[in-house]
């Protein structure tokens, strides 16, 4: 960081102290946004449209969201607060990236189990004329992964957009919040090569 002290005009420099404070606090911004990106590449990686085998599990996510974000609000928080502690924007990113990795080994241990049960207890089903191997799992195991996921959403995207709001620079509020979208973006590409 010392080559931005010595680009101050109050250190000898030729740009103005306040545009150069905030490329200092762009660049540690960008760094917690560069975490980001590896959770939406995984966030991402658990959306594909191969595993949503009903629309009402892929109800699920949304759902969850929805009733999770007001409780989060009106009830976790303020009893968080009430005891005394009152997490960061830091820690709730972690939480809900440890929450997608959570959603990530659900879903991992699920298709371990669905293959060890194909091996082993297939019913044969005629479709059409094409004969398909089917197991007896029920759609609804897949339930607590796309719930972590949902919740992990909240956590780690919603709080995301308050920190980067929060935590930019006035002049550069909305570059912040684009170079957010970003990663998602890049995420969203980093999943399809996966």
């Amino acid at each position: 960081m010392l080559p931005f002290f010595r680009a101050k005009r109050s250190k000898g420099g030729r740009y103005p102290d306040e545009e150069v404070d905030d490329i200092k606090q762009l660049l540690s911004i960008l760094g917690i946004f560069l975490t980001m990106l590896v959770y939406f590449t995984l966030y991402l990686l658990d959306k594909d449209d191969f595993f949503f085998s009903t629309i009402i599990v892929s109800l699920i996510n949304p759902v969850s969201i929805l009733l999770m974000v007001p409780l989060m609000d009106l009830v976790v928080y303020p009893c968080l607060s009430k005891i005394g502690w009152r997490p960061t924007y830091l820690q709730r990113i972690g939480a809900g990236m440890f929450l997608s990795m959570l959603s990530v080994t659900a879903a991992g241990v699920l298709e371990v189990y669905r293959g060890e049960v194909h091996q082993h207890h297939v019913h044969p089903q005629n479709i059409s004329g094409q004969v398909y191997n089917a197991t007896d799992l029920s759609v609804f195991m897949q339930v607590p992964q796309f719930f972590l996921s949902g919740v992990s959403e909240i956590m780690a995207v919603v709080t995301g957009f308050h920190f980067a709001y929060t935590q930019a620079p006035r002049r550069m509020k909305g570059t912040v919040m684009g170079l957010f979208l970003l990663m998602f973006g890049l995420g969203s590409y980093l999943s399809i090569g996966i």
